[in-house]
């Protein structure tokens, strides 16, 4: 059976853009001779619909959308869904099943059967077990659709479930939505299973693959062979650095943004964050600017160049000294007489901010913030300088995964410069300064910010577990003390279900 998948990210808030998406891929997948089209959940009325849902004339949009696919549909059955309000407010999906312009509908589920008589069944992904038809149906042809975004540390057990849900059929055809929708990274990986589950032929994860024109039409639309393997869900490093890359290049369409510019210290945060860049939009559309101080050692500048040749981009240094000590003088009224400290730290990292949002107005592009969850998490960061930026690229990586991150990356040739891997991390806005002046030890803040993060764990609970209760308060006291700052931070990227931006203490 000749089966093409849809497989691409939807929006919202375009039904139209949707619709055509749907009929473009079905009319070029008909044409090669393909037998059945299937779209992901919500493709026509986009990701994550929510509140529109309560709009009447957003129900009507997508309502007569789906009536013009089944319309337009020809002997090649196309198989769909659109939401379905329930009576307690919320919704389910009601799938629908089109040929020669007649449609079959459920919700929830839909048996129906195949142009040649086999059985099939249509349900979403995360209700597979619950529909206890698929066993006692046994279908021929099982049709899972799935509109998922990444959550990296539940990537393998889901994926070990789908594996166990495409044993209930002959054939099972998994297809999922792929790209960047609102911050979140939706994973793709559509697959087609045969032989109850035995063999898989999967898309490429986070790309978008879309249906071509051929005289013959392949099992699953793919865009080349290197596509056609079998994604490995426990290599979590892999798929956050696919999941990154898919997100800049995700949200930089979306906002119709092609170009970004990164401020590069030296450190190891820049030093991720810059070649991700590179792989969105390309080297010559990423620029770097670098902008040493009075505290700014040799090594950061020069593992910054170093980084900026390895990446193949262009690159400026602006020395801030100057516009440091103009500021100073115009404030000398007001610090006379006090001791170095926070505000002239911070006066620096805010020049920064300013020099990089005016090269971004200059020359168009997205201003990468490199912040960590650790550092923001802990308010270690400043307001409106390093703070700055269109989209935080790593803020929902610990300081831990930062690292692992660039050892992945200089997996086949150096990219992050050795000393940026090695060197202790440091804001470098006073002499000799290191993150751990300020901070507890990384490893051990991560061990508490998991604990109560992902497990709900509380001190007594995160102290009984051996962790030093002084080091306890003071993380989770940063970390409430702190929520104003994320407050005005970058939207992130998203890559578990413990968004700092969605963090209410308890």
């Amino acid at each position: 059976m000749n089966i093409a998948l849809i497989q691409a990210a939807f929006a919202a808030d375009d039904i139209n853009g949707n619709t055509r998406i749907i009929a473009e891929a079905y009319e070029k997948a008909a044409a090669a001779g393909a037998e059945v089209v299937a779209a992901p959940l919500q493709a026509v009325c986009g990701f994550k619909p929510g509140r529109r849902l309560q709009s009447p004339a957003y129900v009507k949009a997508y309502c007569e959308a789906a009536e013009a696919l089944i319309a337009a549909t020809g002997s090649t059955l196309l198989v769909f869904d659109i939401p379905l309000a329930l009576r307690d407010g919320g919704y389910a999906p009601l799938f629908i099943a089109a040929r020669n312009g007649q449609a079959e509908r459920a919700a929830g589920r839909l048996a129906f059967q195949l142009p040649d008589g086999r059985k099939a069944l249509v349900c979403a992904a995360d209700e597979a077990h619950v529909h206890t038809e698929a066993d006692n149906l046994r279908p021929d042809l099982l049709l899972l659709a799935d509109c998922h975004a990444l959550v990296i540390d539940k990537e393998a057990e889901r994926d070990r479930r789908l594996l166990r849900a495409a044993a209930a059929a002959e054939t099972t055809v998994y297809v999922n939505q792929a790209g960047e929708r609102d911050y979140h990274i939706l994973t793709g990986g559509s697959a087609i299973f045969a032989d109850y589950g035995q063999k898989r032929t999967g898309l490429p994860l986070f790309a978008e693959s879309l249906p071509h024109g051929q005289n013959a039409a392949p099992q699953i639309a793919a865009p080349s062979p290197a596509g056609r393997t079998k994604p490995d869900h426990t290599d979590q490093t892999a798929l956050i650095h696919g999941a990154l890359a898919c997100g800049i290049r995700g949200y930089g369409r979306r906002n119709g943004i092609k170009s970004a510019i990164v401020g590069l210290s030296g450190g190891i945060d820049s030093a991720v964050v810059l070649p991700l860049a590179v792989e969105a939009f390309g080297a010559d559309n990423v620029f770097g600017l670098m902008m040493p101080s009075r505290f700014s050692t040799d090594h950061s500048v020069n593992d910054a160049v170093q980084l900026a040749r390895n990446t193949g981009i262009a690159y400026e240094i602006i020395a801030i000294e100057p516009l440091y000590k103009s500021f100073l003088q115009q404030l000398a009224p007001i610090f006379k007489n006090t001791p170095f400290g926070l505000a002239e730290e911070n006066l620096q990292a805010r020049i920064r901010g300013n020099l990089l949002m005016a090269v971004s107005n200059k020359k168009g592009g997205l201003v990468l913030n490199t912040s960590n969850k650790s550092e923001s998490a802990c308010g270690y960061g400043t307001l409106y300088g390093d703070l700055v930026g269109g989209l935080s690229v790593i803020g929902d990586l610990y300081k831990s995964q930062v690292y692992n991150l660039a050892r992945h990356l200089n997996r086949e040739r150096e990219t992050v410069p050795p000393n940026c891997i090695a060197k202790a991390p440091s804001a470098e806005l006073r002499p000799n300064q290191k993150d751990s002046d300020s901070l507890p030890d990384y490893d051990l803040m991560e061990r508490i910010l998991r604990g109560h993060l992902e497990q709900n764990l509380g001190v007594a609970e995160l102290v009984a577990q051996g962790l030093p209760q002084a080091d306890v308060e003071k993380v989770l006291r940063l970390l409430r003390n702190s929520a104003y700052k994320r407050l005005q931070t970058p939207p992130v990227l998203r890559l578990t279900d413990t968004v700092l931006c969605d963090y209410q203490p308890f």
